[in-house]
């Protein structure tokens, strides 16, 4: 992680053609309708199908997001945490 882990991309090895990725979408719907595919389980549906274009790229990339904003919390959370601290020993200018 680098020293700015707001600003880090998820990781560069996860990357998906997104014009692939897309026109999978946008060709789910009509499938999931002609599956008897509705409400909640469409959601489902397009990844898989995004999943199915892409070689499993899709959820490995989508995996890779949920990892570094799982990071990026904890960051925040630790540097919320020390500022909390910082206040209640009585310093008003926490790093």
């Amino acid at each position: 992680m680098t020293e700015d882990p707001v600003a880090e991309d998820p990781a560069a090895e996860d990357p998906v053609d997104s014009a692939v990725a897309e026109a999978a979408v946008r060709e789910a719907p009509a499938a999931a309708e002609r599956d008897g595919v509705t409400g909640n389980a469409i959601t489902r549906y397009l990844m898989r199908a995004a999943d199915e274009v892409t070689g499993g790229r899709a959820s490995q990339a989508t995996m890779a997001v949920l990892i570094s904003t799982a990071e990026v919390g904890g960051v925040l959370a630790a540097a919320y945490t020390r500022h909390r601290s910082a206040l209640r020993q009585g310093r008003t200018h926490a790093r």
